[in-house]
Formats: C-alpha cells, sequence, structure tokens
C-alpha cells in the first residue's frame, strides 16, 4: 500500500505473492540395483532461501559423495551416509546473487558393493527481490496510463481494468523483453474506473502485483439559485444542499470498505450574461460558497474550481440567461478528478 498523506493521495495498492517457476531436471542412473537421480529446484528469489539440489535414491545406497564445481571456480564436496530406496539428500546452493552454472559428479557405493557413478551439469539462479512502485497519481490512472518502476528486467506486465462496479473494462498483456527502470504503460481510458491492477512478470518467472484504486463518484443533486451576480443564495435554497450533503455521505458510506481518503471537489459554471473573465471569476466564488457550506458539515479536504462559460450545458449566444448553465458538478474522489470536456482545466484550489 502506498499512501502520500502530505497529497491526500491514496492508492491502495494490493501486492500479490511472489512466486518462482522451478524448473525441475531428472535423471536416472543404475548399477546393479543401485541407482540415484536428481531434481533441482534452480530458481529462487533473495529472501525465499537459496537453488537446492535433491539427490534421490533408486536403490540402497551405502555411502557417496557429491562433488560440486560452480562456475566462478567454487568446489564444495558433501559426503552422505546410507540412503533406503526412495530417501534424498538435499544440497542448499548458498550461491550470489546471479545465475551460475554447476558441474556436478556423484560418487556412490551401492548395498553390495556395487559403484554408482553419475556427472551432470545444470544452472541455478538466485534472483534479486523483484520490487515494483507506480508514480502516485490517482488522475493519470483515469486517463489510462502511468509509469511504473522495476528493478529486475521483466518479460512482461498484465493490466486488468475493472468498473467501479466491477465489471471488467479491459485486460491485456504487455511484452516488454527484459525492459527495467521506468517504463510508461498505456490502455484505453475508461469511464468510472474501479481499480487497475498489475501483474509483473520478471524474465526469471518471478511476480509482483499490485491494485490501483482511483475513485472519483460524481454526486447527484439539485442547483443552488444564486443571488443574481452574487455568491450567495437565499434560505429557501438550503434544502438542495441538505439533500447534496445527505448524497454525500451515502457515497462516503457506500465506498468506505475501500479505506480511501476522500476529498470533495466543486466545479462551478455560469451562464454567458457577462464577460468570460467575470464569469469564471464569479463562478469560482460560487464553488467556493457551496464549499465552505460543506466545510461546516464534513470532515474532508474541499477543493473548488470554476469555470464561468468554458464548458456549457446547453449552448447558447452571448449574453443569454439560461439557468441551466448556472450549475456546479460535486466529485467526490481521492484525487484530482482527471481533466475532461467538463472539466478542461486542472486548477484546483484548496479550502482553507
Amino acid at each position: 500500500m502506498l499512501l502520500d498523506n502530505q497529497a491526500s493521495h491514496k492508492h491502495v495498492i494490493l501486492w500479490g505473492a511472489v512466486l518462482g517457476v522451478a524448473l525441475v531436471i531428472s535423471a536416472i542412473a543404475t548399477a546393479g540395483q543401485a541407482g540415484i537421480r536428481y531434481k533441482i529446484h534452480d530458481k529462487v528469489q533473495k529472501g525465499k532461501g537459496h537453488p537446492r539440489l535433491i539427490i534421490e535414491a533408486t536403490g540402497g545406497i551405502d555411502k557417496g559423495t557429491i562433488h560440486l564445481k560452480r562456475s566462478d571456480g567454487h568446489t564444495r564436496d558433501v559426503p552422505f551416509n546410507t540412503l533406503k530406496e526412495g530417501d534424498t539428500k538435499e544440497i542448499e546452493l548458498k550461491q550470489p546473487v546471479g545465475t551460475y552454472n554447476y558441474n556436478v559428479e556423484v560418487e556412490a557405493t551401492g548395498i553390495r558393493g556395487e559403484t554408482v557413478n553419475m556427472a551432470f551439469e545444470f544452472s541455478a539462479t538466485l534472483a534479486e527481490k523483484l520490487d515494483i512502485s507506480v508514480q502516485k497519481d490517482a488522475k493519470m490512472v483515469a486517463q489510462g496510463k502511468l509509469w511504473m518502476h522495476s528493478n529486475r528486467p521483466l518479460d512482461r506486465v498484465d493490466i486488468t481494468v475493472k468498473k467501479d462496479s466491477g465489471e471488467l473494462a479491459h485486460r491485456e498483456t504487455v511484452e516488454l523483453g527484459g525492459q527495467k527502470g521506468t517504463i510508461k504503460l498505456e490502455w484505453p481510458a475508461v469511464q468510472d474506473v474501479g481499480s487497475v491492477e498489475l501483474k509483473a512478470h520478471d524474465v526469471d518467472g518471478f511476480w509482483r502485483g499490485l491494485r490501483l484504486q482511483p475513485f472519483f463518484v460524481k454526486i447527484p443533486h439539485k442547483e443552488v439559485n444564486f443571488n443574481f451576480g452574487e455568491a450567495t443564495w437565499d434560505d429557501s435554497e438550503t434544502p438542495k444542499l441538505k439533500g447534496s450533503l445527505e448524497r454525500i455521505r451515502e457515497a462516503m458510506e457506500k465506498h468506505a470498505h475501500k479505506g480511501l481518503q476522500m476529498r470533495l471537489y466543486i466545479a462551478g459554471y455560469t451562464d454567458t450574461v457577462g464577460s468570460r473573465s467575470e464569469n469564471r471569476t464569479l463562478s469560482r466564488k460560487r464553488a467556493r460558497a457551496i464549499g465552505d457550506w460543506f466545510s461546516d458539515e464534513l470532515d474532508m479536504p474541499i477543493f473548488y474550481q470554476g469555470f464561468g462559460e468554458d464548458v456549457l450545458a446547453v449552448e447558447t449566444p452571448d449574453e443569454t440567461k439560461e439557468p441551466k448553465n448556472r450549475r456546479a458538478v460535486y466529485i467526490l474522489g481521492n484525487a484530482e478528478p482527471p481533466t475532461s470536456e467538463a472539466i478542461p482545466r486542472s486548477n484546483w484550489k484548496r479550502l482553507e
């Protein structure tokens, strides 16, 4: 989970389990009734143990020695005593991080005195722990893009996008061919995105997952009728704000299980009466006035922005009175709403 309290951005991030794809190699050598076979757990992530060589008796073994020579010149002899059929001898390969080749010779004596010799080669990898992180920007996630950083070369990334309802919106696998460092990921933007799940696979078969939840909910409400040219309203309009407050609280309760730090965004708009700059100022003042009213009722950060007549709900000529254009939009979210036709700029001011 990544949390940026100062910016009030919260990316829920739920990490998946790390898996190693172990290559299993087996061989059988017999001499009379005595015999052995082996298998290799050849890929392990640092902190999860080490690669392992496992010798198994396929017939009674009295004693023996395993000679290991690593590609960096390190050698090791591992003796073992009686192994009954099915018994195993496990050798942990405590190697440095990286991939090394091993030459192995097994010299053993069967319980009847017969000789058992084997020689084989294999490679084993101790990989650095896969670590991925993403840019903490829920707005970018809602727009279908993010920057991810990986400390290890990646083979691919699985991307799953779901709507707020839980419905699958998009799924794809991005082939990366060994890229590491900072990687840009993009996918088709989805309206009402509820979560983006990433599963990054490194070139050694390990993976790590995370889940991001950009959260934006538009709150339905009745528009407040302001006094002409002012950022004030009559007492008769207050019930509309109380109704909106109830809907905001309902949305907060509905999404409380996500553990997100919620914020309220209020965007104001006007009709075309007056100059464009005057209307931007007026809409900003009205959005702030609504925010001031909510601030006495809600314990959360509140932001406001005015767009004036830049975004009309109903297209009209200049100097046209149109009540449907004198409106506000309420958005509950865990980060700045992504820009769109309705919100062409991102210049939110926090209510102090």
